[in-house]
């Protein structure tokens, strides 16, 4: 069984690769901050999945395992698990915790694209997109 949150698309982080990849970033980045012993975490993979599907290249989407790199987890005040991020040009624009639905993860992504004057915002969702068996808007 695969130690992480079992997402597509997600790029693995650690401390050699989080400046470069995170704060170094020209694009908005959701970055979740997970442990192997949360339940939580391994649950929004099909959520992260969705995101990584519909937003291909326009957003990063990152994981970072806190037992293996504490010292990021401190540093963005991290104090329950799973907790998300997201940075436009470098800097955190929102963060929540815990389980979240497609619809909420979606709009915090869509506020973030709107922060990030280089991205080129084309992405149409299609309905069949919803995790949870609800239309989304277009």
């Amino acid at each position: 069984m695969c130690q992480t949150p079992q997402a597509r698309g997600l790029i693995l982080l650690d401390a050699d690769n989080f400046e470069r990849v995170v704060v170094a970033s020209l694009q908005s980045v959701v970055v979740i901050f997970w442990g192997p012993d949360c339940p939580v975490c391994h649950v929004l993979a099909p959520t992260l999945e969705c995101a990584a599907e519909v937003y291909g290249d326009e957003v990063v989407l990152a994981a970072l395992d806190v037992t293996a790199s504490p010292q990021i987890a401190t540093r963005f005040g991290v104090s329950s698990l799973p907790f998300i991020l997201i940075f436009a040009q470098g800097v955190v624009r929102d963060h929540f915790m815990g389980e979240i639905p497609w619809n909420y993860l979606r709009d915090k992504i869509e506020r973030a694209l709107l922060l990030h004057p280089s991205t080129l915002h084309t992405t149409r969702i299609h309905p069949s997109h919803s995790l949870h068996k609800t239309p989304l808007e277009l």
